[in-house]
């Protein structure tokens, strides 16, 4: 057994290192009796993480939308009244409907008329009260559903690859409203027992060999069928991707959007059984 030879600087290292010790035990002298004696010292209070950063970058994001919005328009935004805050409240709600970003919105505007010297910012006017405790009122806004002719056009954005006949019968499964979480967790025997097998699902079946197991998986780069399958997630951002492709805003597709829908008609169900 060969000697291990130490480094000429090993007893400053370990000096070094029993120094840092010491140094943080000091500091964090509570919770080294806390954890030794949990019943005689009291749990040490943790300082809460800064978020400051977090909300600057926030605020000058919101900042730098509003202050475009006025240039575009050829409005003095330190001028601006609240009918301006209102006007640009209600341009905004379209793609920010939440009540929580346009407080935050509010709020980071409110902030910057603060800080040029306006003793009265336009976003404390009643105006703005009143937009803003109706979208309290209101929520999020509802789902619009999917009709058939966008699922269709879809399905046909798909190419005839197996990612493509993967993709195009997850988009049939949630025509027949089949959940995420269910269409993540689904196995070849159950979808074949219980109806669910749609013609396109069995083009997928054919196409990538699968017997067994879960239904819908992972398609490597070499065009090989991985064993695993994907999380509940993934459908979502397959829907979002082959709206994309059929020409769909894929900012108003998801999935609860395609699956809350009337049943199927009696016309689609004849084809799913065909």
């Amino acid at each position: 057994m060969k000697r291990q030879i130490k480094s000429p600087d090993w007893a400053g290292k370990r000096e070094r290192a029993a120094a840092y010790m010491r140094a943080w035990r000091a500091a964090n002298r509570d919770r080294v009796l806390f954890y030794q004696n949990p019943g005689r010292y009291p749990a040490p209070t943790r300082p809460r993480k800064s978020r400051s950063e977090y909300k600057a970058r926030e605020r000058r994001h919101y900042l730098d939308a509003f202050l475009k919005w006025c240039s575009r328009r050829s409005i003095d935004p330190l001028l601006a009244s609240p009918e301006t805050i209102e006007d640009y409240l209600k341009s905004i709600i379209p793609t920010t409907s939440t009540y929580a970003a346009i407080h935050s919105v509010c709020s980071a505007v409110d902030r910057w008329f603060v800080i040029c010297g306006c003793d009265l910012p336009p976003t404390r006017s009643e105006r703005v009260r009143v937009i803003k405790r109706k979208l309290r009122e209101l929520g999020r806004p509802p789902i619009v559903p999917l009709s058939d002719v966008e699922m269709s056009q879809m399905m046909d954005a798909c190419p005839r690859t197996l990612i493509g006949l993967r993709d195009s019968a997850i988009i049939s499964m949630a025509r027949m409203r089949v959940g995420p979480k269910r269409l993540a967790l689904l196995t070849v025997a159950d979808c074949l027992s219980s109806g669910m097998a749609t013609r396109e699902v069995r083009q997928w079946l054919d196409a990538a060999g699968v017997t067994d197991g879960l239904v819908f998986r992972h398609v490597r780069s070499n065009r090989v069928v991985s064993d695993c399958g994907f999380n509940q997630r993934i459908p979502g951002c397959i829907l979002k991707q082959r709206a994309s492709a059929a020409g769909i805003n894929p900012a108003d597709v998801n999935f609860m959007a395609a699956i809350k829908r009337p049943p199927p008609t009696a016309s689609y169900a004849q084809m799913v059984a065909a």
